[in-house]
């Protein structure tokens, strides 16, 4: 009882800061659109009707699409609620599948610290976890692929099989999915897989058991029709038909590929040296090669392939190496467990003690600054709403608005990325033109807007 205690505070600590991150964020891009999609959509069929058709006529991430479809067709409050929650069960998959094997079950530092590394090293954080199209594509989907990893763990750790055709189903269900949620982090996710299995097939066959069993075919099977459909979308090929590349052949392979490296060089090499560091001195030091092989490199091979699958894809978007950088995250997280584990105990915990202490101080001040930050966006988002909304009452077929002010742009926000233009046709103001039901858009520098006001109240 006096472990849970205080790991259960730590996931409450969790969900708390990741909710008033997502209360300041507002509706912004493509949200406006999946916004208008499910106007007078009222089931769950008419979601996945919305996304069949996505399926057919523009994009294969059909998980993706019908979270954003279903996350837009409810409150924001109820959002904010919900994608907290998914963001502390994510932390909670990275924990157990860490500590996959211990006896610990309430490790209360290790939570903290994966949830502060998480925190510091996720790529493109609010674009992936706080943007409703951006959680619907990546945090959801992730969870759904960790989650899979786990469950199909913790059945192949078993010395029986199981006979429950309950669990074959969940796990072909939970395969499929897994394996239709995203174009590169899918394959990653089926390359986990098969390392894990091909690990487990060893142990059984050393031990003279028999070791292909139900799990592991049900598991490929899954996994692969989901992956397959994933590939087959008729709306991927329209889509890439559409995208036109400076070069091709090999000299646009080549080009992918350096651009490729670039990003996770751009991304990853923090990341990169702090796990070269602590898995060579674990090896050397600790002599840990065997741990090292069958619980870390797995994790970090699915980075390196989830990474360069994306050489395969034109210009893929930086967000696109979200389920690269939660599997490196998690093979360096897996190697500091590891050196946590090593050595006497007074070290040990001191080491422990240093780096969530270093973590927590990062947080609470980068927290702070950049929750003051979202907060002013937000307000600025409600304020161009006001207007918007007055004008349309008012009856006015136009309406001019202030561009974001660029010294609250932040790392947790990419609204500034998106914001409207003076050129009324441009999309984003044509999406929000749609949605508040008005005519027109302009949107000026907010200086100008300044001016423009005075002038009109003189």
């Amino acid at each position: 009882m006096k472990l849970k205690v205080p790991f259960y505070a730590s996931l409450v600590l969790g969900f708390i800061l990741i909710l008033l991150y997502n209360i300041f964020t507002p509706y912004f891009s493509d949200d406006l659109s999946y916004l208008l999609e499910v106007q007078n959509k009222n089931s769950l069929f008419d979601l996945l009707k919305l996304t069949f058709n996505v399926y057919m006529e523009s994009n294969t991430r059909v998980v993706g699409h019908f979270f954003s479809f279903f996350l837009a067709s409810i409150s924001m409050p109820l959002f904010n609620i919900l994608n907290s929650g998914v963001f502390v069960l994510l932390i909670y998959l990275i924990y157990i599948n860490i500590i996959f094997g211990s006896k610990k079950r309430y490790d209360t530092f290790l939570f903290l610290f994966i949830l502060f590394f998480f925190w510091r090293y996720v790529v493109e954080f609010g674009d992936t976890m706080l943007w409703l199209s951006g959680t619907a594509s990546y945090l959801w989907p992730m969870t759904i692929m960790l989650a899979f990893i786990f469950f199909y763990r913790y059945l192949l750790a078993s010395d029986k099989p199981y006979h429950n055709p309950l669990v074959y189903i969940a796990l072909l269900f939970i395969a499929v999915l897994a394996g239709s949620c995203n174009e590169n982090t899918s394959g990653g996710t089926f390359l986990l897989m098969l390392i894990f299995t091909a690990i487990r097939m060893s142990e059984l066959k050393k031990k003279h058991k028999k070791y292909i069993r139900t799990e592991m075919i049900v598991a490929v099977v899954g996994i692969l029709c989901g992956y397959i459909g994933l590939l087959a979308s008729p709306g991927a090929y329209k889509r890439l038909g559409s995208v036109v590349e400076r070069h091709s052949g090999i000299v646009g392979l080549f080009s992918r590929l350096y651009k490729c490296i670039v990003s996770i060089h751009n991304l990853f090499f923090g990341l990169l040296v702090i796990f070269l560091i602590i898995t060579i001195y674990v090896i050397v030091v600790h002599n840990k090669r065997k741990q090292v092989l069958v619980e870390v490199m797995p994790f970090f091979f699915a980075s390196i392939a989830t990474a360069f699958a994306l050489v395969l894809i034109p210009q893929p978007t930086t967000r696109a190496f979200y389920g690269a950088g939660v599997f490196l995250i998690i093979a360096c997280l897996k190697s500091f467990v590891l050196l946590f584990d090593s050595g006497d105990t007074k070290n040990r915990m001191a080491l422990r003690y240093i780096i969530v202490a270093i973590l927590a101080l990062w947080l609470f001040f980068d927290y702070q600054a950049n929750l003051v930050n979202l907060a002013r966006i937000n307000r600025e988002e409600n304020e161009r709403v006001a207007l918007i909304e007055d004008a349309k009452v008012k009856g006015e077929s136009e309406v001019i608005v202030p561009m974001y002010l660029g010294e609250f742009n932040n790392r947790y926000s990419s609204i500034h990325n998106s914001d409207m233009s003076d050129n009324p046709e441009y999309w984003i103001n044509c999406f929000y033109a749609s949605y508040y039901g008005i005519d027109k858009i302009i949107a000026i520098p907010h200086s100008e807007w300044v001016e423009l006001m005075e002038e009109a109240s003189e």
